[in-house]
């Protein structure tokens, strides 16, 4: 993004094996005041620990929270990550992966913040 001209600062708060409900739960802190854009990866760790029925509740509230305060959403699903080179466990992405996925979200970014 900046490459492109874009003067932004990206920080990653996600945690490795976090469900939504723990995103949700901290949601809150992990965006401070003057953040524009939030990038919602929720995953599949909710099925993974038996709490899928919250799922789309979390996300929902977590949008409504988040553009409440006039910060803009997008939510990554794992389809984001079809297609894109795996790794051999077949799960995490080579580096062309995410160079890849960073070039297709930067787009939705610069929409996101109007640019």
């Amino acid at each position: 993004m900046r490459a492109k001209g874009m003067n932004v600062r990206v920080v990653n708060a996600g945690i490795n094996g976090d469900t939504t409900g723990g995103m949700l739960r901290r949601m809150d802190r992990a965006t401070p005041k003057g953040t524009d854009v939030v990038i919602i990866q929720p995953g599949g760790n909710d099925a993974r620990k038996g709490s899928a029925g919250d799922r789309a509740a979390n996300i929902s509230e977590m949008k409504s929270r988040l553009s409440a305060r006039g910060i803009k959403v997008i939510v990554m699903e794992n389809s984001a990550f079809r297609g894109l080179p795996k790794q051999p466990d077949g799960q995490h992405m080579t580096p062309q992966g995410y160079r890849m996925l960073a070039e297709s979200v930067a787009s939705e970014v610069a929409g996101a913040v109007g640019r």
